[in-house]
């Protein structure tokens, strides 16, 4: 994971994460989150945000390399590639 060089409130986020490329596909991006329930922080290497659940605040990532899925909140976001994530 790259070091932070920019803060972004997290309700501005869902802009890094579900940007697009020319042709209309979802950029990859490595997140940086707390597991529910606690624990140590997780890294996540270029996955895709797949959907959004806006009234429960959270997203669904997809792995491509193990096809897995993952629904992460997105209060417990704490840097998305170079981009430190402030909840305030």
């Amino acid at each position: 994971m790259q070091r932070y060089t920019k803060a972004l409130d997290y309700r501005e986020a869902y802009k890094l994460m579900e940007a697009r490329d020319v042709l209309g596909q979802p950029k990859p991006f490595d997140v940086e989150f707390i597991p529910v329930g606690g624990g140590r922080r997780q890294t996540a290497y270029g996955v895709i945000c797949t959907s959004v659940a806006k009234n429960k605040g959270m997203r669904r990532i997809y792995y491509p390399e193990s096809g897995q899925f993952r629904w992460i909140y997105d209060v417990l976001i704490t840097q998305i590639n170079d981009t430190r994530i402030l909840v305030r």
